[in-house]
């Protein structure tokens, strides 16, 4: 694991990884001494380690008149981050609310290929609700996704602890496979429509203020509309199929 690369995930980059890095080898130092060590010019290197100090990251000590930089337990690092979580966390209601108050236009991304689909699918596994709705043929899943990955993805789904509603096409030749049956254990609610309700669309999936739409085998592409209103709807549609649908 490329240690660099890492610090830039978390905002440590650049120059700034440089003088930390140098510092974390040194122990202490100047900031002269730090500056040679990384190459970073000396008054840079003092904006830096200043910063690096109101974080947290570095403490400061004297040594005569030599003010020396000290680097603090790498895992302040992980307490930084943690402290920026929480700060988050705290503020997100006001956020949303803000998000929430101007007009928003629906937005589509689409894609194509096995991976497109995938990238949807995936996208199911991100649900605040904590479950989803959908419309789809356990028949058409499998042949589009394949056994090994629907495998993963319940497992993946069930440990989230995600429920899936399903209204199912019922075939005559109906999967017979317990990850896709309608039980607590998968937490599936399940319950079937004797005839075909999308002929060339293999999933609607209806979650949080999105819509999501898998495509037959010919076309092979997916969407996922960003939609409250949309999302409303068809969740209504669902419902009311829901209740006209039979149980397994």
């Amino acid at each position: 694991m490329d240690v660099r690369e890492q610090l830039e995930n978390i905002g440590i980059a650049g120059k700034r990884a440089d003088v930390y890095l140098s510092l974390l080898q040194l122990g202490s130092g100047t900031a002269l001494e730090i500056a040679a060590s990384s190459g970073v010019k000396r008054p840079t290197v003092y904006d830096i380690l200043t910063d690096f100090e109101a974080q947290g990251l570095v403490g400061t000590c004297y040594e005569g008149k030599r003010r020396l930089f000290v680097a603090k337990d790498p895992r302040m690092l992980a307490e930084l981050q943690a402290r920026r979580l929480d700060s988050i966390k705290a503020i997100m209601p006001q956020l949303s609310a803000l998000y929430n108050l101007g007009p928003r236009k629906p937005r589509v991304s689409y894609h194509e290929g096995i991976g497109g689909l995938r990238k949807v699918s995936e996208d199911l596994l991100t649900v605040t609700s904590g479950e989803y709705f959908y419309f789809s043929s356990a028949r058409d899943l499998l042949a589009k996704f394949g056994e090994e990955y629907l495998k993963s993805y319940v497992r993946r789904r069930v440990e989230r602890g995600i429920w899936s509603n399903a209204i199912r096409m019922r075939h005559t030749e109906e999967p017979d496979a317990e990850y896709l049956a309608g039980s607590d254990k998968f937490k599936r609610r399940l319950r079937f429509l004797t005839r075909p309700v999308f002929e060339e669309v293999v999933c609607v999936y209806i979650y949080d203020e999105k819509v999501a739409i898998i495509s037959g085998l010919k076309e092979n592409y997916a969407m996922i509309i960003e939609s409250r209103e949309l999302a409303v709807l068809l969740k209504t549609i669902w419902q009311i199929v829901w209740e006209v649908a039979e149980e397994p």
